[in-house]
């Protein structure tokens, strides 16, 4: 059976490097409920494969297409075509102050960056502030996935701030929280991964 990095190094194709943990929803939605299903031991294991996500602010692409079509949609970009080799991306990104930003027809924008030593030195993320993304904190985003997996499978409300003070602490060893704000933060990243796509 193949690794979870190996599986998303099978789902995105190189040189692109586009971390799904942090940057798509849609995926994210799966991967909880591949873990849900697997139950307990599944939840479990959540919090050392999404260590990655870290604790700084990201951009979540919470649109339709798949990780397929974005990479797919960058690797053909009439923008980047010229410039794929790794010399020629560095060159072009670097022309631009270190990123460049490319649209789709969808709408959605796409900022691309120079990832150095790394075969996958095509980094992408989805663009700040732009159509189709909201921004999310790292462990805002680790904490909802564990609120959402461990009433799935244990019980209890989502919005209910004893669970996500248990799972804060049982699963994240972080401390808890004075109480939950609907309409932002945690609330709002709990309904994000909630909602489909």
């Amino acid at each position: 059976m193949e690794t979870l990095m190996e599986e998303l190094d099978l789902l995105i194709a190189e040189p692109v490097k586009l971390n799904l943990f942090k940057h798509h929803a849609t995926w994210l939605r799966s991967f909880i409920q591949a873990a849900i299903a697997r139950g307990p031991s599944g939840i479990d294991m959540l919090p050392s494969q999404t260590v990655q996500i870290g604790a700084r602010t990201m951009d979540m692409y919470i649109g339709p297409l798949t990780p397929t079509e974005i990479v797919e949609g960058i690797l053909n970009h009439v923008e980047l075509v010229p410039h794929l080799s790794r010399e020629a991306f560095a060159t072009w990104v670097a022309a631009s102050g270190g990123y460049r930003n490319v649209a789709f027809v969808d709408g959605s924008v796409w900022t691309l960056r120079y990832a150095e030593g790394l075969t996958r030195y095509l980094h992408v993320h989805p663009g700040r502030h732009t159509p189709d993304t909201q921004r999310v904190r790292g462990n805002t985003l680790r904490v909802a996935i564990m609120v959402i997996a461990h009433t799935a499978i244990h019980g209890g409300a989502l919005n209910d701030v004893r669970v996500v003070n248990e799972v804060r602490r049982r699963y994240l060893g972080m401390h808890p929280i004075g109480q939950m704000d609907s309409d932002a933060g945690l609330a709002s990243v709990i309904n994000m991964l909630r909602m489909e796509c």
